[in-house]
């Protein structure tokens, strides 16, 4: 978790206590990678041996930029890799305001979370990842606010810019101890897990 942005810390640290109270044992096993680690997994199960884990090359994952991570199940001390409480995990960690891999058209991947930016929410997953790698490689912070307007390489039609420090979301101000807390519970209590 400490990978992860400090924006999105709390976040993880809320699917996770949230789960608990569940009944469903979780823990978060990737967080921020770099383009190096990514291209790692990228080369699995194509010019490396293994099975593919992810379609993402460096600077493509959301992971690359601190504002993703991935949980796995574990139930005696044993990791869990498919099983219905995903879709449980998935239901709470939406309810929180988090992007869950589960919902992706293009590849299911139900271990996976993200929290969009403010400034990124109305966007396609491209062009919030051309924003990020634009942003990080200016020196500018992900989750400040002031990027109305999609990111230079996007056709969608400029929106007016505002002052960084004044536009921030506040989930985007938080504090990494501070917990935010699901707006409703769509997870059944899955205590066998």
């Amino acid at each position: 978790i400490r990978t992860l942005l400090p924006e999105v810390q709390p976040y993880a640290r809320a699917l996770y206590h949230s789960c608990a109270k569940q009944g469903i044992n979780i823990e978060v096993t990737s967080g921020t990678r770099t383009y190096e680690e990514q291209n790692e997994l990228y080369a699995q199960g194509r010019t490396k041996s293994g099975t593919k884990v992810t379609n993402a090359k460096g600077g493509y994952s959301n992971h690359n930029f601190g504002v993703a991570f991935d949980v796995t199940i574990f139930k005696d001390g044993q990791p869990v890799w498919e099983s219905p409480a995903y879709k449980a995990i998935g239901a709470i960690g939406r309810g929180m305001g988090l992007t869950w891999g589960g919902d992706w058209q293009s590849i299911s991947d139900e271990p996976h979370f993200e929290l969009k930016p403010k400034w990124a929410r109305d966007l396609s997953e491209s062009d919030m990842l051309a924003g990020l790698r634009e942003r990080k490689a200016a020196g500018k912070p992900a989750f400040a606010g002031g990027a109305k307007t999609a990111p230079a390489t996007t056709k969608a039609a400029p929106q007016a810019a505002a002052q960084e420090s004044q536009e921030q979301a506040p989930e985007e101000q938080a504090a990494p101890e501070q917990t935010p807390t699901p707006t409703t519970s769509t997870a059944p209590k899955l205590a066998s897990l």
